[in-house]
């Protein structure tokens, strides 16, 4: 269980964060809806120790908080110059048993793992990070746009993963691809102004919850005159 008490940040004069209260109790896809820049990826630093804040963050009824968080922001935590076989040696906190290898091979066939990570696209990137942080087997995943970049294989098989991953783990996550993320969200969550409250609307719609709850985004498009 995580307790979030009193969390607040400020970037110099603006408060970016301002006394949140959260409690995250089961596993479910946990998901935060915001427009750019409105502190969701500062939020999610600040849960997983990246970011400086004040309040309080407790880890309850855990023995250790070690590797309690498995994370992924947007600068992905890969070595890219290595194989994606030996980024997943690596980076894995244990040595892979035969059967863990089977799973990455589920994903990456032998000859993709011996090609270096650089070469990969982003979205295969993602998937290599994702596996490994299940092959970790932390708790807790915080997913920072994990949507974005995708190609149509590498975002089927990282929804198809996450709506696994649910049944036994909290997932907290944002993004702006609504599609990809609809029919996964189990707790939906608004960050505005600072503030993050939970929506217990049923059936999400992502984009008329944007709508009602955070503002238009429509804007008056002119075109050139020609003339």
């Amino acid at each position: 269980m995580i307790q979030i008490i009193n969390l607040s940040k400020n970037y110099k004069k603006q408060q970016v964060l301002k006394s949140i209260y959260l409690n995250f109790e089961t596993p479910g896809f946990y998901f935060f809806l915001g427009k750019n820049g409105a502190g969701k990826t500062t939020f999610f630093k600040c849960l997983t120790g990246f970011e400086k804040f004040t309040g309080e963050i407790n880890i309850l009824n855990e023995r250790s908080s070690d590797n309690y968080f498995g994370v992924m922001f947007s600068e992905l935590m890969l070595y890219l110059n290595l194989s994606g076989e030996n980024c997943i040696k690596a980076l894995c906190i244990n040595n892979l048993i035969d059967s863990e290898w089977q799973f990455v091979k589920n994903y990456f066939s032998d000859i993709k793992l011996k090609k270096k990570v650089k070469d990969y696209s982003l979205g295969q990137q993602k998937l290599l990070t994702l596996l490994i942080l299940i092959l970790n087997d932390a708790k807790v995943l915080v997913l920072d746009e994990v949507s974005n970049g995708l190609d149509y294989e590498t975002s089927s098989s990282i929804k198809a993963l996450l709506s696994e991953l649910k049944k036994e783990k909290i997932i907290l996550s944002c993004g702006h691809q609504f599609e990809f993320y609809e029919g996964i969200i189990d707790s939906l969550y608004v960050l505005n102004d600072g503030e993050i409250n939970k929506i217990e609307e049923e059936n999400y719609n992502l984009g008329e919850v944007y709508e009602k709850y955070i503002g238009s985004h429509k804007a008056t498009i002119k075109l050139p005159n020609k003339s």
